[in-house]
């Protein structure tokens, strides 16, 4: 199996880093292969390394014209720069070839929603699915578009059946990270319900319960931490050093009955 190959196996699945460096390979072995420059372009993108992602995309459309992907980088990247009309354009040229596109049809819901155009965003992501429902991508992209929207219960959705149809790291980090957020309520609800629960005990028994949900709080906060979430980080934080506080307040107020 030749690099590109394999590389190309890597980025099916969502490896983009392995996908990145046999790229890298081959176009070492052949500066020509216009696959190559496509599939870099793409694990630049991945890495929010938008100026290499445009450069590869243009070198891959100079070797074939005839690509499609290097054109959808091409948009993603002007969403990026939040350049809608250029991206609309390529997107719209691009489904004019093939309407059965399901990459140009998620990338240009974004492109509506982008612009708040909630209605035929929605609808073109729809549209994307139904065209390529046992894509692991396609929901995956679904998933990341409900997000921006606040849909959380939908993008949890998405996630899973891109985690079932690609169990990797990616997936498996969607699929934590946005359930979550979607029991962020009941997260709350409970460690204020062991709050109430060891501040009875403590005032009883004389024990340190407090400090669970406050160590649990610390936990959430690293979770938040790796998955650059710092909004809830410092939540977090904040929680768990209010209920150490409450215990150091509790321990000398509410001193044990036996």
């Amino acid at each position: 199996m030749n690099n590109l190959t394999k590389a190309m196996n890597y980025l099916k699945v969502g490896q983009f880093r392995k996908a990145k460096e046999f790229y890298l390979k081959a176009l070492e072995e052949n500066p020509n292969l216009a696959l190559a420059h496509q599939g870099l372009a793409e694990c630049f993108l991945e890495e929010n390394l938008v100026d290499e992602a445009y450069a590869s995309s243009r070198e891959a459309l100079e070797l074939d014209p005839k690509l499609t992907m290097p054109l959808i980088m091409l948009a993603r990247i002007y969403i990026k720069r939040k350049q809608y009309d250029e991206a609309e354009e390529i997107l719209l040229k691009v489904l004019d070839r093939d309407p059965s596109d399901a990459a140009a049809n998620i990338v240009l819901a974004i492109a509506y929603l982008a612009q708040n155009k909630k209605k035929v965003g929605i609808d073109t992501l729809h549209k994307a699915v139904a065209l390529n429902p046992k894509g692991w991508k396609t929901h995956y992209d679904l998933g990341v578009v409900y997000s921006w929207q606040n849909l959380r219960q939908e993008a949890f959705d998405e996630f899973w059946l891109a985690l079932k149809l690609n169990p990797t790291g990616k997936t498996v980090n969607a699929v934590l990270e946005t359930n979550l957020s979607l029991n962020r309520l009941w997260y709350v609800l409970a460690a204020s319900t062991a709050v109430a629960i060891a501040l009875i005990v403590h005032s009883i028994f004389g024990l340190f319960l407090i400090l669970i949900p406050a160590a649990y709080s610390f936990i959430l906060s690293y979770v938040w931490f790796r998955k650059k979430n710092y909004k809830f980080f410092l939540l977090d934080i904040l929680l768990g050093i209010l209920l150490i506080g409450g215990y150091l307040l509790y321990s000398y107020r509410l001193p044990p009955l036996f």
